[in-house]
C-alpha cells in the first residue's frame, strides 16, 4: 500500500511538473508574441488567465512530490 501511494504521488508530481513547465513556455511565447505584435490584450490574457492556472498546477505537483518523499522516507537534501 505504501509503495502504491508513493508511485501515485510520484506520477502526480511528474505530470504536474511537465504541465507547469509546458505552461510556462506557452506563457513566455505569448508574452514575446504580444511584445512583437504590440497587443496588450494578449499579454493580459497570458498573465491574467493562463499563468494562475499553471501556478496552481505546479502547487498540486509540489504537494504530490512532498507526500511522495514523506511516504518513502527519503530526504533528498541530506548528506548520509
Amino acid at each position: 500500500m505504501k509503495k502504491k501511494i508513493e508511485k501515485l504521488c510520484e506520477l502526480i508530481f511528474s505530470i504536474g511538473l511537465l504541465l507547469a513547465l509546458a505552461g510556462s513556455v506557452i506563457v513566455f511565447l505569448l508574452l514575446v508574441a504580444s511584445l512583437i505584435i504590440g497587443s496588450e490584450s494578449l499579454a493580459v490574457f497570458a498573465s491574467g488567465k493562463l499563468m494562475p492556472i499553471f501556478i496552481q498546477i505546479s502547487a498540486v505537483a509540489l504537494g504530490g512530490g512532498l507526500i511522495s518523499m514523506y511516504v518513502s522516507g527519503e530526504h533528498e537534501l541530506t548528506i548520509d
